[in-house]
């Protein structure tokens, strides 16, 4: 083996917002989800070369998927560390996240729709284990007073990351 290497898997591109900076462009608008046979062979053939150590399950909007096909394709990485990263329109995936002790990243922008829905979410999570919070640097970030940046993300709680955008 070669070493060891953290994966990105996006088994759809498909995105129920309609951020107008996100970088996948027209690809969010395809509904279609990536064949779990495909992604098993996939996930073998690096697996001669590399240990994996993690993955972060993404796209566009992971909670578009079908729960079953969610709980297969993590099924699939039981014995790899991995988390989703989801944009918190459907609730329904915090608990699967919950059960199944999946980590899970909140995307938080004010530039998306429903941001105030997904700060209100994020703000009754408080405290639960395993939930990060990441942001694009966009406009309303750099235009935003750092203290207030601080003090928001230090009331939700959660570790932060913070994204460059690149048009």
């Amino acid at each position: 083996m070669s070493g060891s290497v953290k994966l990105s898997i996006h088994p759809t591109f498909y995105c129920n917002y309609g951020c107008p900076y996100r970088y996948l462009g027209n690809l969010r608008e395809q509904k279609q989800v990536l064949a779990l046979d495909i992604l098993s062979d996939r996930l073998k053939e690096i697996q001669k070369l590399y240990s994996i150590s993690s993955t972060q399950i993404l796209g566009g909007e992971v909670s578009t998927l079908d729960e079953k096909y969610l709980f297969d394709l993590c099924s699939m990485l039981k014995d790899i560390k991995h988390s989703i990263t989801t944009n918190l329109s459907n609730t329904w995936l915090i608990n699967f996240c919950l059960q199944n002790n999946i980590g899970m990243g909140v995307s938080l922008n004010k530039e998306r729709p429903n941001y105030e829905l997904t700060l209100k979410r994020l703000k009754v999570l408080k405290g639960m284990k395993n939930i990060t919070v990441t942001s694009v640097v966009l406009p309303s970030l750099l235009e935003e007073e750092l203290e207030n940046i601080l003090c928001l993300y230090e009331e939700l709680g959660f570790t932060a990351y913070f994204i460059q955008y690149h048009p």
